[in-house]
């Protein structure tokens, strides 16, 4: 709400300095600038505070003297880094006119979801730093709980994410089966993991505070049986000596070619080139015991919105 909100401002504030200009008092004309220019920040400031998703990948600049070169400048920038790619200029004569416009298509093709239990949004598309377009689509989101003395702790909520284009290509064969007979079909699972053309994220946000080691001991369950020592699993050990996740954050896996990229709250930890290390960590979601039923089953349903 904050954020369609927030476009709505653009546009009304874009009329009022249309009409502004046509006023020959200057220090009226700047009063008003200043004035249109706090309004958005605090705008902003509030969908932060909200912790509303969207703001998440809103970045304005300070140049407040300048209260629209510094805003253009910000929103580009966040609306790139989204994958959501819409020319954000002033196409109209109305200054804020285009921003809106942007804003809400933008808005409306980043589809987000909430894994249920623990409340967690997942925003529709994951970018790799650096990455402009395509970014991968949010295909299922999951949780992933641990048996801790007879009670089932919540540790994290997982969302998976795809190259759509690929997906749409490499997993053609299985666009006319329901969903819940795709859920069933392990050659759909066993395609998306192994297919190294196809850009494949997962992201873990959790849901409490986690220690790097408990991670590592977790991951080495499913990788030591395949990749017991060799420099590829030394390597993404290391990742999380000394790690400390806290509630909230999140560490995300991406596998592009062979690569496996690992991410820890913004900060790329490294990248390591090795399929094996790839087809395993995700056989890990998507194989035949998963860590999480509940996101691999998601997988499914979300694999046969990609052809509806």
């Amino acid at each position: 709400t904050e954020f369609h909100t927030l476009s709505y401002s653009y546009t009304t504030l874009g009329k009022t300095f249309a009409s502004a200009q046509t006023v020959e008092n200057k220090t009226a004309e700047r009063e008003l600038n200043e004035s249109v220019s706090e309004t958005i920040f605090l705008l902003i400031s509030k969908m932060k505070r909200s912790n509303a998703p969207q703001a998440n990948a809103l970045e304005v600049t300070s140049e407040r003297h300048h209260p629209f070169g510094g805003i253009l400048h910000g929103l580009r920038e966040a609306v790139r880094r989204t994958g959501a790619h819409h020319h954000l200029g002033f196409e109209s004569n109305l200054p804020f006119a285009s921003l809106s416009q942007g804003l809400q298509t933008a808005t409306s093709q980043r589809v987000s979801k909430t894994e249920p239990t623990t409340g967690i949004d997942f925003a529709g598309e994951f970018c790799q730093r650096g990455q402009s377009s395509p970014c991968s689509k949010l295909t299922g989101v999951g949780l992933r709980a641990k048996s801790i003395a007879g009670f089932k702790v919540k540790v994290y909520a997982a969302g998976l994410y795809l190259d759509e284009k690929v997906a749409k290509d490499v997993l053609r064969n299985y666009s006319k089966i329901p969903s819940a007979t795709l859920k069933k079909d392990q050659s759909l699972y066993q395609r998306i993991t192994s297919e190294k053309r196809m850009e494949k994220t997962v992201l873990l946000t959790f849901a409490r505070n986690v220690g790097g080691e408990k991670i590592c001991e977790a991951f080495d369950e499913r990788l030591e049986p395949v990749l017991s020592g060799t420099k590829e699993l030394e390597t993404f050990q290391k990742y999380f000596r000394g790690m400390k996740l806290a509630k909230g954050q999140s560490l995300s896996f991406s596998a592009t070619h062979g690569v496996l990229t690992t991410n820890y709250n913004g900060k790329i930890l490294g990248s390591i080139n090795s399929n094996k290390l790839c087809e395993v960590l995700f056989d890990a979601y998507l194989g035949t015991n998963p860590v999480s039923p509940d996101l691999k089953s998601d997988v499914a349903a979300g694999v046969a919105t990609l052809f509806s």
